[in-house]
This record gives C-alpha cells, structure tokens and sequence, in this order.
C-alpha cells in the first residue's frame, strides 16, 4: 500500500509541474500581445493607439508626447468616442492622417485635444484635457505638436483669454518659449496646474488661420506689461487669476501676406459692364461678370507693380480707360490695398464716345485683414 500511495504523489507531483508550465507560457504569450502603455491603463482603447487606426501611420501630423501618460487625441470640442483620432503612449511618438478631411488638398486646421486615458475612462466627455493645439492640415503639409500635462501638481493658476476675436497659446519665460496651455477665443477660467510653486514669466501669443494662405499667424504684443510674471498657488478656489490681454492693449496681426489687391467697381450708369484688363473680362467675386447699372462688385487682382491696362466696358460697346484721377497713364496697383472705381457717365444721354464716360480709381489705403482670419 505504501508503494502504490508513492506512485500516486509522482504523477500528482508530474501534472502539477506541467499545468504550472502551461500557466507560465500562456501568461507570457498575453503579455507578448499587449502594447507598451503608460501610467494610464484605464479602459479598452487599445486600437486608437495602432498605426492602423485612420491609416494615421502615413499622416503628415506628429504628435510627441513626452509625459507619463497615454493620452487619446480628439478631433474639435467634443470629447466623446466618435471623436477620437488617435492616440499616443507615453513617452512616445505618433502621427495623425487628415486625408479624409474634404477640403484636405487646400488646407485648414483643426483642434487637437489631448486626454489622458484614465480621465476619459473615469469622466467621459467630463474629462478635463491636458492639452489643446490648434493643428494645420494640407496636401504635403507636415506638423508638429509636443505635448504636456497640465492637469498633474499640487500648485496652479487660473487664465482667462479675454479676446472674442482670437485663441491664446501661453508661453514660458519668451515668446519663443515652452507652450504651457492653449485657449480658444473666449476661453475662461483655465486651470492650469504645476508640480510647484516656482515663479513664472507668461507670454501671451495670440494665434488665427490665414485662409488666404492657409497657414497659421501669430502676434506677440511688445512693452514691459505684454506678459505676466507670477507664482502659483496651491489648488483652490484662491489660485492666482492672469488676464490676456492686460489692459486694452490691441491685437493686430502685422505679418499677413496678401498676394492681391482688392478693386471695387461702383457702376452709377444705367447698362450692363465689364471690368477688362488686357481686353481680358475679370470674374468678380460671386461669379460677377457683367455688373448690372446701380450696383457694385468686388474683385481680386493680382499686381505686379507695373502699370495696368485697366478699362470698363460699357455695354460692350464703349472702352472706358481706368485712370487715377487727374492722370492719364495706366494705374499701378499694390497688393494688399484695397481701390474703387467709380463710373460715371457725363452726358444726359447715352453716348459711343469714351470721352463722355470717367472710370476713376481712388486707393483706400490697405485693406482689412481680419476678415481673413479664422481663430478657434
């Protein structure tokens, strides 16, 4: 009996060992399946990491995420599943692909949020983001965003973006500095929180879209109040609050490039016109091309700072030369002005001779670039 009983404990001992070894191998073939994640293990977002996911492998946006944290990307204000465009580990890099955007082969631009997983997992579309960029897109267009955490420490501050007109990008010690926070126009009451309580300096960038260009424009205020020098708070109700703009100081973006001129043609006579330049009509804007008596339209000309062989068909029939008053060359006309023209006719009665028609241009000094800008 005793012998029997010893065999028994082998082969119990045998099964042991290799349900033991099973274990083992099935443990480190799930491991083996898991992508690399961060401190932010919450929820199952695995596939908005994977290159895969919007073929954002072979976009042209990379987003670097220095922090500790996964952080899952959104697309715009709502931060909700269907609006998540990826995602990017800790410590680690990834692209963004837009090539589904509509307008994607001229351009435009959208807003990037970045969350950390557990608070999307734990607040859903509550969730506080850590960072926010505003992000071009475009055929052949590559961009680069770092992000950082704003929502981690125990000290902090509260920002306002006082400008209805603009968004705000908050930079550190120069206005070539660190991005600390992004706010879109208006924002109010951003909370930004710090690891401590050391002084700071915060320069205030203000960022549009040129949709001309398709491109971003920033402005920087100068003098010694443009920025704020601080030190943070604990987290409270009584954190230190910073205002942008201080005062009333103006926004003005000086850098736009506007590859045109603007011309206004203001018809006071009662038949149909034609703008012509080189005896070629010019399409003005809303598909103008005869504008009718009493009315006016706009139109993007294009200068090349030489003179112009401008003219007003009257009825197509009279060729009424566009002159500057008092003058009898050809106008030259400067990019980034803005000109009307006026025709007027002299006589009582319609007449075949141009010498009773005026086309008189008039500068109105630069145009106005604001409406070419789109701010978040």
């Amino acid at each position: 009996m005793k012998a029997e009983k010893t065999n028994e404990e082998r082969k119990m001992k045998k099964l042991l060992k290799i349900l033991a070894l099973l274990l083992v191998v099935g443990l480190m073939l799930g491991l083996a399946g898991c992508p690399p994640t961060g401190t932010d293990n919450g929820g199952d977002y695995g596939k908005y990491f994977a290159s895969s996911f919007r073929n954002n492998g072979a976009g042209r946006t990379e987003i670097i995420n220095p922090t500790g944290h996964d952080m899952l990307l959104f697309d715009g204000e709502l931060l909700a599943e269907p609006f998540i465009i990826g995602g990017v580990r800790a410590g680690q890099r990834a692209n963004l692909n837009f090539e589904d955007k509509s307008n994607y082969q001229v351009g435009s631009f959208v807003i990037v949020r970045a969350v950390k997983v557990s608070q999307f997992s734990a607040n859903g579309e509550q969730a506080i983001p850590d960072h926010s960029a505003m992000v071009t897109y475009g055929a052949n267009r590559n961009f680069t965003v770092t992000l950082m955490s704003t929502t981690d420490g125990n000290f902090g501050y509260r920002v306002h973006n006082n400008s209805r007109d603009y968004a705000l990008e908050l930079r550190e010690n120069s206005p070539e500095g660190r991005v600390v926070a992004f706010l879109t126009r208006g924002e109010y009451g951003r909370v930004i929180n710090t690891p401590n309580n050391d002084a700071r300096n915060l320069y205030p960038v203000w960022v549009a879209f040129n949709n001309q260009t398709q491109n971003i424009v920033t402005f920087t205020p100068t003098g010694v109040f443009s920025n704020q020098l601080f030190q943070p708070d604990p987290v409270g109700p009584g954190m230190v609050e910073l205002a942008f703009p201080a005062g009333n100081q103006p926004i003005v973006f000086d850098n736009i490039i506007l590859p045109f001129a603007n011309l206004t043609l203001v018809n006071n006579a009662g038949w149909g016109v034609q703008l012509r330049t080189a005896n070629q009509p010019m399409i003005g804007q809303g598909g103008i091309n005869v504008l009718a008596g009493g009315r006016r339209a706009d139109y993007e000309f294009i200068s090349d700072e030489v003179p112009r062989n401008l003219n007003v068909y009257v009825n197509n029939a009279v060729e009424v030369p566009v002159r500057f008053e008092d003058e009898t060359d050809m106008p030259t006309f400067t990019n980034g002005h803005a000109y009307t023209i006026v025709l007027t006719q002299l006589t009582p009665a319609p007449s075949e001779d141009p010498n009773d028609w005026t086309a008189v241009v008039t500068t109105n000094g630069l145009m106005n670039t604001a409406d070419l800008l789109s701010s978040p």
